[in-house]
């Protein structure tokens, strides 16, 4: 059975290999998802002798043990073989599936490595590669870069940090490697030893570039240490910890900041897991019933932010807990049920709690920080956006928010005035574009970094100059770039909180 299995261009695979450091040709190496034997391939042409290739599809792991007969295959799951040996070297292209996609045999294995249901497998195979690295080993993969910042791979990243250094980044961003996929990837070179050293970053300028040019490009870049056509290169602090690993322009050194969630609580939105089942038109709300009407909800969704605005609302309806069958769901609430009932196949195959029925909304999260400030205006924006600006939208009081957007709570009414026009300035938007954060092309605003960001201590002044121009919206925009460029901080924190 394949498994995310997409094959690795030969050039990236030499790529990889030659990034190995100075290691003797005897040294014991681990191809973690065999495949075809791209990586055996390389690995052969460059005097590796001592080869182990592992694959989870018997079908490919036989073809490749004939192919490629002085190599030890081994056919089973990498996240569980009982290898009885470390390896100086572990390379490959782990597959890319979220654990709700994987078989249900999988799904035991990843959770018990990565702690969660809600990773992807390729952190799994970085954990597992991590415990049968030798000392002073090296593990080189080509991966999806979300790992550096997603919630979940927080015990990933935990475990990087304290088993090693990363000191070599290879960002490809969606340069096309992959037949019929086009993932966001990196390649990474992990060293299991504590090191001081920082961290190379080479960032390709151009998504179109062919994996022999590539190939080229990135090993005279980091032999000369210099950038060229193809890659730029820089150095960064070494990743340590389990926060987020982000780059980012620095804010001016005047200015004393604090993270966001000082000042507001942020948090994801709500998700149902079908939206078109829960979902109303308006010309739909005509057939509800009495009942049916007080279970209604408008809800912010990215379609409708706008820098300071948010211009509309979708309706959205909430079964109360008290329906516990379908019977109670039916003749009390009949217009909903004709309509869930349409999608009922789909609606149970979600991932949802042992409590919860197929009616049920997947996730109502910070329900009860929501209920407690729904009075309340609060800040809406996509957690997934093309814009070339940023669309932090103010929301009047007993707004929702809905799956595609994250929401700001400011715990001080007046702070939200300020906060919208610093967030949807360009000085933060350059600030948060330089971390890098992206998928298929969108920028991602996640909770957690948005918790993380710093935001200026702005003077009492300063505050009430940016509530002002935000009263007045995305028009004075360029004055709120102008006033805050201008902004020289140092300000006595006592006089405002």
């Amino acid at each position: 059975m394949k498994v995310g299995f997409v094959e690795t261009p030969l050039p990236i695979a030499r790529l990889m290999i030659a990034l190995a450091r100075a290691l003797p040709s005897s040294a014991t190496v681990l191809d973690t998802g065999c495949g075809r034997g791209v990586f055996l391939q390389a690995l052969l042409e460059k005097g590796f002798t001592y080869v182990t290739g592992i694959e989870y599809d018997a079908d490919l792991a036989v073809a490749c043990q004939k192919t490629y007969p002085q190599v030890q295959i081994l056919t089973g799951d990498f996240l569980t073989y009982p290898f009885q040996q470390r390896f100086d070297l572990i390379i490959g292209n782990p597959p890319y599936v979220h654990y709700n996609a994987l078989p249900e045999e999988l799904r035991p294995r990843v959770y018990k490595l990565t702690g969660t249901a809600e990773s992807d497998i390729y952190y799994a195979f970085i954990l597992r590669a991590l415990s049968l690295l030798a000392e002073g080993g090296e593990l080189i993969y080509i991966v999806p870069y979300t790992f550096l910042y997603n919630t979940h791979a927080r015990q990933l990243r935990k475990a990087l940090s304290e088993g090693g250094h990363i000191d070599l980044i290879i960002d490809l961003d969606e340069t096309r490697l992959f037949k019929g996929e086009n993932p966001e990837t990196l390649i990474f070179r992990f060293i299991k030893k504590r090191s001081p050293l920082n961290t190379i970053y080479m960032k390709v300028k151009q998504t179109t570039f062919a994996p022999e040019t590539l190939y080229t490009a990135a090993l005279e870049a980091l032999h000369k240490r210099c950038a060229n056509a193809v890659f730029s290169v820089e150095v960064l602090p070494p990743f340590r910890g389990d926060r987020p690993w982000v780059r980012g322009v620095g804010l001016p050194k005047t200015w004393q900041t604090m993270p966001l969630a000082h000042f507001a609580r942020v948090g994801v939105g709500w998700v149902s897991g079908m939206d078109e089942a829960f979902r109303l038109h308006p010309d739909e709300l005509i057939h509800l019933s009495e009942e049916e009407k007080k279970c209604l909800y408008p809800f912010a969704k990215a379609a409708y932010c706008r820098p300071f605005v948010l211009e509309g609302t979708a309706w959205y309806f909430i079964l109360p807990p008290y329906v516990q069958n379908e019977e109670q769901l039916q003749q009390g609430f009949p217009y909903f049920y004709a309509k869930l009932s349409r999608y009922a196949e789909h609606l149970q195959k979600r991932y949802l709690p042992a409590t919860k029925k197929w009616w049920d909304w997947q996730a109502l999260r910070n329900f009860e920080f929501l209920k407690a400030y729904l009075s309340k205006k609060r800040l809406f924006t996509p957690a997934l956006d093309r814009s070339p600006h940023f669309r932090f939208a103010i929301g009047e009081p007993n707004i929702l928010p809905a799956g595609d957007v994250l929401f700001i709570q400011p715990y001080r009414e007046e702070d939200i005035y300020w906060l919208a026009a610093y967030l949807n300035s360009r000085v933060f938007l350059r600030y948060y574009d330089s971390l890098g954060i992206r998928r298929g092309g969108r920028r991602v605003i996640t909770q957690r970094l948005l918790e993380s960001v710093p935001i200026p201590i702005f003077s009492q002044d300063m505050r009430a100059l940016l509530t002002e121009l935000s009263f007045q919206g995305e028009a004075t925009l360029p004055q709120i770039d102008e006033a805050i460029a201008q902004y020289q901080g140092s300000v006595s924190l006592g006089t405002l909180f």
